[in-house]
């Protein structure tokens, strides 16, 4: 009888050991996956234009995706003088949009998405909303599917 307990105390250190090395590799492992895997970056590059007319004015949007993930969503807020939103046309990225007044502003909502590398650019004619020479702010802001967002503000003098 004791012959085989003795065989079995030598037995648990060596069991315990193979546990301690598997336990190991296995948070390694966890680890090297957490902060090896590629992050996706968003980044992208934005181009605003307000031009005014004797009878309309307009806001040209000009968004190239230059990050790593692909855009879900976009936001534009275009400061505003007084007055009712006239929009007479919505062209290229916009036409699927959603315009809204928001304050002292006009949101542009769209859900197209935007691919990596791409450029899209859209236009809304509108009613005389801005005057020349005076600046207005332009707040662009994207989303992601994983829910990242980035934003870009400017002001812009049509």
């Amino acid at each position: 009888m004791e012959r085989n307990s003795r065989s079995r105390k030598g037995l648990n250190p060596i069991i315990a050991a193979i546990f301690l090395i598997l336990s190991a590799v296995m948070i390694g492992l966890m680890f090297y996956t957490i902060y090896t895997r590629p992050r996706q970056a968003i980044d992208f590059e934005v181009e605003a234009y307000i031009v005014v007319g004797e009878e309309s004015s307009s806001i040209h949007v000009i968004i190239r995706n230059t990050g790593t993930a692909d855009i879900e969503s976009t936001t534009i807020r275009v400061e505003k003088e007084a007055g009712t939103l006239t929009v007479y046309k919505k062209i290229g990225y916009f036409e699927s949009s959603s315009i809204s007044i928001d304050g002292s502003y006009i949101r542009i909502d769209v859900s197209e998405e935007i691919p990596v590398g791409k450029i899209v650019d859209g236009v809304l004619k509108t009613n005389n909303l801005w005057e020349r020479g005076k600046q207005y702010i332009v707040i662009v802001e994207v989303s992601t599917p994983a829910g990242r967002a980035a934003k870009a503000v400017f002001a812009k003098t049509p």
